[in-house]
């Protein structure tokens, strides 16, 4: 891309999602291509949620933590068309506060969010507990709103089976009134339910895909209606999918079913590229417009697990399961746990009566899908 911009463009910016931490591999790290490919003017990275401002290979590679804490300020300074200097600062979101806004861009702000008040502040349903979106567990486990919302894309599509991602599950809902706005705020991306015909062992390879990553939070990790399925965490990625049925019966490797999933997914992202090339036979609503539709219809939720996802190596995924030869619930004696392997921190916290984020805070863990074994938890001041 670099070669085929630099005589059309005066800047070359790269806005990536790679990360600088360590939790990809080298290879897909930002200062890792910044260091590897010339040309490149700037770099605006994300994933990692760091404060990173440094030259490398003459590109400056930036990214400005998360969660709108603070916004990063970038100024490339030109003599004509001659890039001669970049520089970047970040500025807090108090010192923002500081900041007198401009009259017509809060004027139209302002007329903005009244507007759209109308719409998200409707109320759909209610919910008799709290729905489960939490990364920590959409990411690692089967949730009672990644139930509800595939069950959502089988009602919408007429599929035999759904299958969508817990990476595009972005929040939970509280227990009590739904609105509008809470929908969009866990489903954020607009993608659509297509339905595709895939085969038995499309379907297995597509699992395995979901299953790569645990224990840690993994994107692709697999929410399904129609199916259940066990991962086995002792046996090699790719192998680690076990007794698959679909509605009750047991997987037939050439048979064909219809799977209803999101338009992202279905184009192979993900990693699910067994479905790229597979013909989509139906195009249904929005992912939030289906999942509105079908809270309204239920007016009541009561999600529950449903055990549709287990594990079979001793280790615990639904919240439903009680862990196997796992240690002793904490005493008032016991301050600190040791990592094994299939832990995540959510379900250490479940073991002990406490939260995964109080966890997290009480042991600065910057990222709550990296925990290792061996690793010394506190479990209380």
């Amino acid at each position: 891309m670099v070669a085929e911009l630099a005589s059309k463009a005066d800047v070359i910016i790269n806005l990536a999602h790679l990360g600088t931490d360590g939790s990809t591999a080298d290879a897909n790290r930002a200062d890792y291509v910044t260091s590897k490919v010339n040309g490149i003017d700037l770099v605006i990275d994300g994933h990692s949620h760091e404060i990173v401002n440094k030259t490398i290979n003459d590109t400056l590679l930036v990214q400005f933590g998360e969660y709108g804490k603070q916004v990063g300020i970038i100024t490339l300074e030109f003599n004509k068309k001659e890039l001669i200097s970049k520089t970047a600062y970040a500025i807090t979101a108090d010192d923002a506060k500081t900041i007198a806004p401009h009259t017509k861009i809060q004027s139209i702000i302002n007329e903005t969010v009244n507007e759209q008040a109308k719409l998200l502040n409707q109320v759909i349903a209610k919910t008799a507990s709290k729905l489960e979106g939490d990364r920590a567990v959409v990411r690692t486990s089967e949730s009672n709103l990644g139930n509800l919302i595939t069950n959502a894309m089988l009602e919408a599509s007429g599929a035999e089976i759904a299958l969508t991602n817990g990476g595009g599950i972005r929040a939970s809902i509280e227990q009590g009134e739904v609105t509008v706005g809470d929908i969009i705020t866990v489903l954020p991306f607009g993608n659509f339910i297509v339905t595709i015909e895939v085969t038995g062992q499309e379907l297995k390879d597509a699992l395995e895909v979901g299953a790569a990553g645990y224990p840690s939070a993994h994107g692709a990790f697999a929410h399904v209606a129609g199916i259940t399925y066990s991962i086995n965490a002792a046996k090699d990625v790719g192998q680690r999918v076990e007794q698959v049925k679909v509605n009750g019966a047991p997987l037939s490797l050439t048979k064909t079913y219809t799977l209803a999933t999101n338009d992202f997914l279905a184009a192979g992202g993900d990693n699910y590229t067994m479905f790229a090339n597979n013909t989509i036979i139906n195009n249904a609503s929005s992912l939030d417009e289906a999942l509105i539709s079908y809270m309204k219809k239920l007016g009541t939720v009561n999600a529950i697990i449903e055990n549709r996802i287990t594990v079979v190596n001793g280790q615990e995924t639904s919240e439903a399961q009680a862990p196997a030869a796992t240690p002793a619930p904490a005493t008032n004696q016991q301050t600190t746990y040791t990592v094994v392997k299939g832990d995540t921190l959510y379900s250490i916290a479940k073991r002990f009566g406490t939260t995964w984020r109080v966890l997290q805070k009480l042991n600065n863990i910057k990222h709550a899908d990296l925990i290792y074994p061996g690793q010394v938890l506190k479990l209380a001041k």
